[in-house]
């Protein structure tokens, strides 16, 4: 696990601040599950566009032992986008 505080620009003049906490990641670094310091957000980071669906599972596993919500929890579809 870890905790750093990530930066991200958004806009020209427009940053958002927060905590980045990595609370478990797979054993061959497929995914990895963040959230914060209060765990009200979630996400599971892939290496890939499509997880498969045991891994997620693994990583949906992971939040719960966390306590974190996963009410809010949302995939993002990567139908139609190119990657180099």
């Amino acid at each position: 696990p870890a905790q750093f505080t990530v930066t991200l620009q958004i806009a020209p003049n427009v940053t958002a601040v927060g905590p980045y906490w990595v609370i478990g990641v797979d054993q061959d670094y497929r995914y990895a599950v963040v959230s914060n310091d209060t765990g009200t957000s979630l996400y599971i980071l892939s290496r890939t566009p499509v997880m498969d669906p045991d891994l997620y599972n693994d990583a949906i596993a992971i939040a719960i032992q966390q306590k974190i919500d996963l009410r809010n929890l949302q995939p993002t579809v990567h139908k139609g986008c190119v990657y180099p």
